[in-house]
């Protein structure tokens, strides 16, 4: 299930966060089941904290156009970040394409 190396490369940026850095106690948000990210099985078991988000490229307001789904996620409990971008697709298909890389890193 998860993806082959040239797909990740393609899809994903990943960066490690420095790692002297430490996160503020606090209490973490419940997932909003009625949000695009929301998934009741996302195919891993990593704590995410994330942002989606759709691009319209179009000449005028109310014409049809393209669209760039995208949307960036990190691993609370890890110290990696991922910005996934997909040309012609939804951000809810770039979430389930997210969660399948994030399925293959090592947990």
């Amino acid at each position: 299930m998860g993806l082959d190396p040239q797909e990740i490369e393609e899809l994903a940026v990943v960066y490690e966060l420095n790692p002297d850095w430490q996160a503020p106690e606090m209490d973490l948000p419940h997932a909003d089941p009625n949000g695009t990210a929301f998934r009741s099985n996302p195919g891993h078991s990593r704590l995410l904290a994330g942002k989606t988000g759709t691009a319209e490229l179009k000449d005028a307001q109310g014409t049809e156009g393209d669209i760039i789904g995208w949307y960036s996620s990190v691993d609370v409990g890890d110290e990696l970040l991922a910005t996934f971008m997909v040309e012609g697709r939804p951000s809810g298909d770039v979430v389930t394409k997210a969660n399948r890389f994030w399925a293959s890193v090592g947990e």
